[in-house]
């Protein structure tokens, strides 16, 4: 008969803050010193110039098994040496390519690794359990807040939703640069098959909203526009990642399978963009006549009127989709010496 374990919340709490008192900031710092002790190692091999000296365990972990990948994804070595560089460009923006990250997610990675031996340690009876893993889980949960770890900046959910866990292996231990990097192959090749058959083209991307205002002049993305949206699914929702028709407003395009749209969750969102002191928004720039700046509301897609190759500039918390894309292509295009 098996024995049962209980534990409260409570109890996971004080495991964690118990580790975390014990460990203190200094062993947080080693962390980081043996991620680029690692990097820099005498017996490594040598990146080849173009690329980021990081990310090469994961680029040799791919020449080495790319008959597999290749097989698994259903690739060719053109299309895998693609995803390749795009998985690169990713970890690139994500984490300066595993070399910043917030202490915090140090902690985090450094007890979810560790955690089983830790348990081990502390609290021998429950050796089998990574008990500050559960305990970390279980607060983000009751906290209502989801956290990105590793290179790629995965959540627990995104990588158990796309198989990661049962292809590559658990999260908790995978949150190294050759699993992520890997990871991200596989969510790229899912994602860029959906979002072809939604009927997102492949030719160069673009926002003719945007440029009739002046906002931008074009779009430096990586020539194809739905490998673009693929990229910008990895910071975004999937489900934007469609093709774009115009509304009833000259603003905005909106999603064509939908046939209503509102660009603005709320009157206090909108207000809050508004305040932005950008002048290359629409909210904000000069060019925009002031009787279009008024809260949309909710619109009315017109499905019929695709815009061709339509990228919208989505908003991130910090950042925009083009930017984003932008940067990730800019990485794309200088990676010429990568092979496989």
């Amino acid at each position: 008969m098996k024995k049962i374990i209980t534990l409260t919340e409570q109890d996971l709490f004080k495991i964690v803050k118990l580790v975390l008192k014990e460990q203190g900031s200094a062993d947080i710092n080693d962390i980081r010193r043996s991620k680029e002790q690692l990097s820099k190692s005498s017996e490594a091999p040598v990146a080849p110039s173009c690329l980021p000296e990081n990310t090469l365990p994961f680029v040799i972990y791919v020449k080495t098994n790319k008959k597999k990948l290749m097989t698994d994804l259903s690739v060719d070595e053109k299309t895998l040496l693609l995803y390749t560089k795009c998985s690169i460009g990713i970890i690139g923006r994500e984490t300066m390519y595993n070399t910043y990250t917030e202490w915090t997610d140090d902690v985090s990675e450094f007890l979810r690794k560790w955690g089983t031996s830790i348990t081990k340690a502390v609290i021998p009876t429950f050796g089998q359990f990574n008990l500050p893993a559960l305990a970390i889980d279980k607060f983000l949960k009751y906290k209502n807040i989801t956290q990105s770890l590793g290179p790629a900046q995965f959540t627990p959910e995104t990588w158990k939703k796309y198989g990661l866990d049962k292809k590559i292996g658990d999260y908790n231990n995978t949150l190294d640069i050759v699993s992520q990097g890997v990871g991200t192959i596989y969510k790229i090749n899912n994602d860029y098959k959906i979002i072809l058959q939604s009927g997102v083209g492949t030719e160069p991307s673009s926002n003719p909203i945007l440029l009739k205002y002046g906002i931008i002049k074009d779009i430096k993305g990586t020539g194809n526009c739905a490998l673009d949206f693929t990229i910008l699914a990895h910071n975004m929702p999937l489900s934007k990642m469609t093709p774009y028709c115009t509304t009833n407003h000259p603003l905005y395009a909106g999603p064509c399978n939908e046939s209503k749209y509102s660009p603005y969750k709320d009157i206090d969102t909108f207000n809050k963009a508004k305040k932005i002191i950008d002048k290359k928004t629409l909210l904000n720039s000069p060019n925009v006549p002031k009787n279009l700046k008024d809260f949309p509301g909710t619109l009315t897609v017109n499905q019929s009127e695709v815009i061709p190759n339509y990228l919208p500039n989505l908003s991130g918390p910090n950042h925009s989709g083009i930017g984003y894309v932008e940067q990730i292509a800019k990485t794309i295009n200088k990676l010429t010496c990568v092979t496989l």
